[in-house]
């Protein structure tokens, strides 16, 4: 993935904290569904890489597009995840996975690059 236009490689994220986060939640038709996310606290990436911000965006693949919230960004709980259920993704591609019970709206997959203003 990257971040502001640069690659950001495993061997930059040496170091952190990995973060294995099993999250429950129920979609709009009321199917409850369990996933297991692994990956990295988005402060502590964007600290690690020395980046500062406070309006982070994660663009997908496919163009779809989810802001961080300040109050998100500061977050143990808002993580990029490399893999979900122990899966990675076919395309080097992330997850963008806010794990605390009022923020399943910001979740993206598939997200290819994050900005941060």
């Amino acid at each position: 993935f990257k971040i502001n236009g640069k690659d950001v490689k495993n061997a930059d994220l040496d170091g952190l904290t990995i973060w294995n986060i099993t999250v429950t939640v129920q979609n709009s038709k009321g199917t409850i569904s369990e996933a297991a996310y692994s990956g990295y606290a988005l402060k502590d990436v964007l600290s690690k890489l020395g980046i500062s911000g406070s309006k982070v965006t994660a663009i997908a693949s496919d163009g779809y597009t989810s802001e961080v919230s300040a109050e998100n960004l500061a977050s143990d709980l808002t993580i990029i995840a490399i893999e979900k259920d122990k899966k990675t993704s076919d395309n080097g591609s992330v997850w963008l996975a806010p794990c605390s019970e009022t923020t399943s709206g910001l979740y993206a997959k598939d997200v290819v690059e994050f900005t941060v203003e």
